[in-house]
């Protein structure tokens, strides 16, 4: 398989297209590639590598697919739904941006691809200070 449509180069598009999206949502947003663990700035966009499957050695096809983690703080003492409105317009605006990414792929390495999120998860409030969600973003190459 051709190294320039593996996982990192989707990552990066992905990142690419987030930090070039003009949404009033994604302005001031941290958005980057990996985990900061504990370091992280509020609200952010991490863009982790999930898997690859069905790889053809001989014409460049698969699925590759990526997490999209958007985080934002719950504000102490307030009602969460401010928080989730916030968590809303940043996932709005990440599908909105989404729609690019296969002209994008085909313009930057010549491949023909579908992009899909097949889901997009909660965090189920497991983080007392924050609301998350994961994003599930499949990239079927031909």
């Amino acid at each position: 398989m051709p190294a320039e449509i593996g996982w990192f180069p989707v990552m990066k598009t992905v990142e690419n297209l987030l930090k070039e999206s003009e949404s009033p949502a994604l302005q001031g947003v941290a958005i980057y590639q990996g985990t900061k663990g504990t370091a992280k700035s509020f609200p952010c966009v991490e863009i982790i590598w999930d898997n690859e499957a069905g790889i053809s050695m001989h014409n460049g096809g698969g699925d590759t697919g990526v997490w999209i983690d958007t985080m934002v703080n719950r504000a102490e003492g307030k009602d969460d739904s401010e928080a989730y409105a916030k968590l809303y317009e940043i996932q709005q605006a990440i599908l909105a941006a989404l729609d690019g990414f296969p002209r994008r792929l085909l313009t930057n390495y010549g491949i023909a691809a579908k992009a899909d999120v097949k889901q997009i998860m909660s965090d189920g409030a497991e983080f007392t200070t924050t609301f998350g969600s994961r994003a599930f973003l499949t990239v079927s190459r031909k």
